[in-house]
């Protein structure tokens, strides 16, 4: 068990707290199952699992564990942090069902 640093913002963190957001996508693998990450208020986490799959099925897919309420305000979000401009949205589109993704399940640790 390692502990690892997973950030979120300010508006993941509030789905998080307020049991919205049970999971986080991210283009590459952030650990492993078992270990563990902290938030800004000091509570840990555990990872549960990681789940390798394709960006295009984790935002079909896990919307709604990831705390969003369709799979387009997951898309819209995605693109929004990853900065996709609209010069660019149209070539993401059609290239975002290849996009390596990984699904991070976690729980916060009650101790």
């Amino acid at each position: 068990m390692t502990e690892i640093t997973l950030t979120f913002t300010e508006e993941m963190w509030k789905r998080i707290y307020q049991g919205k957001k049970i999971c986080t996508c991210r283009e590459s693998a952030h650990g492993t199952r078992g270990d563990t990450f902290e938030d800004p208020r000091g509570n840990k986490y555990r990872i549960l699992e990681v789940i390798p799959t394709k960006l295009k099925k984790a935002i079909e897919t896990y919307y709604s564990l990831e705390g969003f309420g369709s799979p387009q305000e997951f898309f819209d979000y995605w693109t929004k942090i990853k900065e996709i401009d609209a010069t660019r949205q149209y070539a993401f589109t059609k290239e975002y069902s290849q996009k390596p993704a990984y699904i991070h399940f976690f729980q916060l640790i009650v101790e």
